[in-house]
């Protein structure tokens, strides 16, 4: 059979055919259409059905963190979303007749005031005051915040000492929590580096309980050039008192007949220090 054709070659002389033709590539056209409308759909379900799966898990896991026991959510997801009550139920580990852990743990907060840090300067007599705590859980506490502290000063890897504010840097983890006196030293090398600490003694402040000699044979051991002092007052008071002054004097006489440096004398108490250069003390 003849076909009819144009000058031009294409077969839509004929309208019949022409017609015929048109509904066969719409036909198609429509085909792809509804096809990629499909795949649309079936994309937009799959990402709801995601967006819900995830919603899901995100509550589920919440439920779940918080109906597990302290010891099993640290073990599952880390430290840093434990409570601090959780942290210290931990410490306390198994509690009493009829006071578990988490309740003693409660028990210590509420005594602190909620304060961790009034925690770990609780001596081990006085977090047995709170029920539930005895001996061996007392000392677990106290050794605890003994490491948390260390390790807060092995952080600080000689550092340089130039001001008041570098000594009480230097020395606040080792005093600021005590309740009775110590007194340090300091031993800095001639580029102004931490050499050393030095607890020097322990109990009440006089020229008679420091022992120089011990201080300056470090002194010479480690080839130090200057010498800080450092002192807590457990009462919390920055008061300085006329001990303090005339120990620092003491010590300046002597570190200037030696050949050493005396940079300055700092008070320590709680979270806050004074310096007796910056008093025109020293």
């Amino acid at each position: 059979m003849k076909r009819n054709v144009s000058r031009n070659g294409f077969p839509f002389a004929n309208p019949i055919y022409a017609k015929n033709a048109i509904k066969k590539h719409l036909y198609g056209f429509l085909c792809v259409i509804f096809y990629l409308l499909k795949l649309q759909k079936r994309h937009d379900n799959t990402v709801f059905f995601r967006f819900v799966s995830h919603k899901y898990r995100h509550c589920h896991m919440t439920n779940e963190i918080g109906n597990m026991k302290p010891r099993e959510k640290l073990s599952s997801y880390g430290a840093d979303v434990l409570s601090a009550e959780e942290l210290l139920t931990i410490m306390i580990g198994s509690g009493t007749s009829g006071l578990p852990a988490q309740a003693i743990a409660h028990l210590l907060l509420e005594y602190a005031g909620g304060s961790l840090r009034r925690v770990s300067e609780m001596t081990p007599a006085e977090l047995r005051s709170v029920k539930g705590i005895g001996q061996a859980t007392a000392v677990s506490i106290s050794a605890a915040f003994e490491l948390a502290r260390r390790a807060e000063r092995e952080s600080i890897s000689s550092p340089f000492i130039n001001s008041p504010e570098d000594i009480y840097n230097a020395l606040k983890t080792d005093v600021a929590h005590l309740d009775h006196e110590e007194f340090w030293t300091l031993h800095i090398s001639s580029s102004g580096r931490l050499l050393s600490r030095q607890k020097v003694s322990q109990g009440g402040l006089s020229s008679a309980s420091v022992d120089q000699r011990m201080i300056f044979r470090q002194c010479y051991a480690l080839g130090s050039s200057s010498i800080a002092l450092c002192h807590n007052h457990p009462s919390g008071s920055l008061a300085v008192s006329d001990k303090d002054v005339e120990i620092t004097r003491v010590f300046e006489k002597s570190c200037r007949i030696l050949g050493f440096s005396l940079m300055d004398h700092v008070i320590i108490a709680r979270g806050a220090y004074v310096s007796l250069l910056q008093r025109g003390l020293l």
